[in-house]
């Protein structure tokens, strides 16, 4: 078997998913300007996590980078993350919404 992760050499442990779902879902809830979130393209549960919690706080979502966008539209195709109609705006589009509405 080989294996790979990010800070696997660090001591300790990692947060659940549960706590770190919760965490965003706060964050998302207490902000009020644009949010900008980066993940790793393959992270597909925190990108879900991400779009839940702009749903669940009425912000558009803009998906920038050539990587990313292939990995929301595929796991949108398999049905994995669920993004509404009118929710997933372009990045020209952006300047049309305030700032608390953006989630990028």
């Amino acid at each position: 078997m080989l294996s790979d992760s990010t800070n696997s050499e660090v001591p300790g442990f990692s947060l659940s998913e549960r706590v770190i779902s919760d965490t965003v879902q706060d964050i998302f809830a207490e902000l009020t300007g644009r949010v900008i979130f980066a993940t790793f393209a393959s992270n597909i549960y925190r990108i879900k996590q991400a779009v839940e919690a702009s749903i669940k706080n009425g912000r558009k979502i803009v998906v920038l980078g050539r990587s990313l966008k292939k990995a929301v539209r595929i796991a949108q195709d398999l049905g994995y993350i669920d993004i509404p109609n009118g929710r997933l705006i372009s990045p020209s589009s952006i300047s049309k919404w305030p700032e608390h509405k953006i989630f990028q």
